[in-house]
């Protein structure tokens, strides 16, 4: 069965809307950041920090152009460090 015009339609729509809900999270969790409790704000910053190291590693796999390496192996880093962060934070009573 070939697919359509339409097809294609969704699903670069779909791509650009995945695309800007990935761009918009990091925004929104400074925002949370402050707003959340400690302890769903910690398990948040570790979820997402590994959650967007990973996207970062798919991301770089067969890159070539040291650009984008260079920036991608910082926000590995950046993400990891937060993670390691939120994982040392003290634990506060309920």
């Amino acid at each position: 069965m070939r697919q359509g015009a339409g097809d294609e339609a969704i699903y670069e729509n779909f791509e650009a809307l995945a695309a800007a809900i990935l761009m918009a999270i990091p925004s929104v969790m400074v925002f949370l950041s402050l707003a959340m409790k400690a302890n769903l704000n910690r398990w948040a910053n570790i979820i997402l920090g590994l959650l967007y190291s990973l996207v970062n590693i798919t991301d770089l796999i067969g890159e070539s152009e040291a650009y984008y390496i260079a920036v991608g192996v910082v926000e590995i880093v950046l993400t990891l460090l937060i993670v390691g962060s939120a994982w040392h934070w003290p634990k506060q009573a309920a």
